[in-house]
């Protein structure tokens, strides 16, 4: 944006404290006595965001090209913090090794911290578990951006929405996903409001930008990370593996790591 005036548009918006942070992680077998049935377990900082906490399970596939395959929400939606640690239980479908992407989100959706946790299945739980309901309703905003709901899938519809109370009524601001525009909004009312249907599984970077006809006065908002993932199985595993990732670095920089 060079030669621009940009505001980063920051009125009312306040970041986590710097103490919040996931400070353990594990994955263990053994639940009802089940060797292939696993917790999913973090453990969080003191901080009174770690104590509301939403913490997100993803189980992620990926070809050997690092394109994203498959994209698994563990649980059908994110796992609330209770006694400093959030946790899930796994029943995974497939076999070999498993690599879990970890977001912990303020009550609010505001990111906190993302990581990682690994598991390699060698059998299948004699059971696949109970039937999964998906988390519905509830707003996130991250950055400025609010987005409806909380769990998210291709070809459903999702609305999009951040505050220009500075501009012009009936001004244009533009949203983005990763640069790449997606959509355009007038701004009513000091807010700009966008449908968005992402069309695949993956992390999408949603960006909402106002600038005045010469390029001056820019209002920016985001990115807001967010994850689309595919449609849950029984149990709230996974179903897929890992098996054809084969290098650990490759997979880290496909997950931004």
């Amino acid at each position: 944006m060079a030669g621009f005036s940009v505001v980063l548009a920051s009125a009312g918006i306040v970041s986590p404290g710097a103490s919040a942070d996931i400070v353990s992680k594990s994955a263990t077998p053994g639940v009802g006595g089940d060797p292939s049935v696993y917790t999913l377990k973090v453990g969080l900082g003191g901080s009174a965001e770690d104590s509301t906490a939403q913490v997100f399970f993803y189980d992620k596939q990926f070809d050997s090209s690092y394109n994203i395959t498959l994209d698994i929400l563990v649980g059908g939606g994110p796992q609330q913090a209770s006694g400093g640690v959030a946790q899930v239980t796994w029943y995974p479908t497939t076999t070999g090794h498993h690599y879990f992407d970890v977001w912990e989100r303020t009550a609010s959706g505001w990111y906190i911290h993302r990581d990682t946790i690994e598991a390699d299945v060698d059998k299948l739980p004699k059971s696949s578990g109970p039937a999964i309901t998906e988390t519905s309703g509830g707003t996130m905003t991250d950055q400025g951006i609010t987005v409806n709901g909380k769990v998210f899938h291709p070809g459903k519809s999702y609305t999009l929405s951040a505050p220009f109370p500075s501009v012009p009524a009936g001004s244009t601001a533009v949203f983005t996903n990763a640069g790449a525009e997606i959509g355009r909004a007038v701004v009513t009312n000091g807010v700009a409001t966008l449908t968005f249907t992402p069309p695949a599984i993956g992390l999408y970077a949603i960006e909402a930008e106002y600038a005045n006809a010469d390029g001056t006065g820019v209002v920016f908002y985001g990115p807001f990370s967010l994850e689309v993932t595919t449609a849950p199985t029984v149990g709230g595993g996974s179903t897929g593996s890992a098996d054809s990732i084969p290098v650990i670095g490759g997979l880290l920089k496909a997950l931004g790591l």
